[in-house]
């Protein structure tokens, strides 16, 4: 009887440092709730994944051959320098953006589709006495041939709407708010974990 009690190992009287180095990081007590935090990081980085691939696979990326073209362009006035140290009294100057108005034909599970793709990006400089007119004879003379192909986005649900580029959503600023989060999470793990161990050494 006796050796079966001698042969017991003790138990540490501190109940905290029998817990799992996970219990320990995730207790709340006088430590951050970095719990709270992983928990809100994953559902941002989840959600905002999830719903922006939902989005995403409502588009198709295609080939498109170029049917009909005309020129577009667009006038955006943006800073030249000068500003002084608050960022005020900038110099002012308009950029011409060139654009392209396209029609594009594409093929889509055996249908031929005609899509009007508007507001192509060409290219931007500062605008000038002639920058239409050289958008326009660039545009004509110089770039997207009639028969040559593009690669455009259509929607799978009405496939003749189409674009250049994958339009964009709201969903995918929550998806970096979840890597913001996540960040912000080691930043503050880091120290904790390294406080854990100290004490634990100590």
């Amino acid at each position: 009887m006796e050796e079966s009690q001698s042969s017991e190992v003790p138990r540490d009287p501190n109940p905290r440092s029998e817990m799992s180095w996970i219990r320990r990081f995730v207790d709340k007590g006088e430590d951050p709730p970095m719990l709270f935090f992983l928990l809100i990081a994953c559902l941002f980085l989840g959600s905002g994944y999830l719903l922006t691939t939902i989005h995403n696979d409502k588009f198709e990326k295609s080939d498109g051959m170029i049917m009909e073209k005309n020129a577009d362009w667009e006038f955006v006035e943006k800073d030249a320098g000068g500003c002084d140290h608050e960022g005020n009294n900038c110099n002012k100057r308009t950029s011409i953006h060139c654009l392209a108005d396209l029609v594009v034909q594409h093929n889509w599970e055996g249908v031929n589709y005609t899509s009007q793709v508007n507001n192509w990006f060409v290219y931007s400089e500062w605008d000038y006495s002639n920058a239409k007119q050289s958008c326009e004879e660039f545009i004509k003379n110089s770039t997207l041939e009639i028969g040559s192909n593009v690669t455009i986005f259509f929607d799978k649900e009405d496939p003749s709407v189409a674009y250049e580029e994958m339009p964009e959503t709201w969903f995918i600023f929550i998806y970096w708010f979840g890597i913001f989060i996540s960040g912000f999470w080691v930043l503050m793990a880091i120290p904790f974990v390294l406080k854990k161990r100290g004490s634990r050494n100590n």
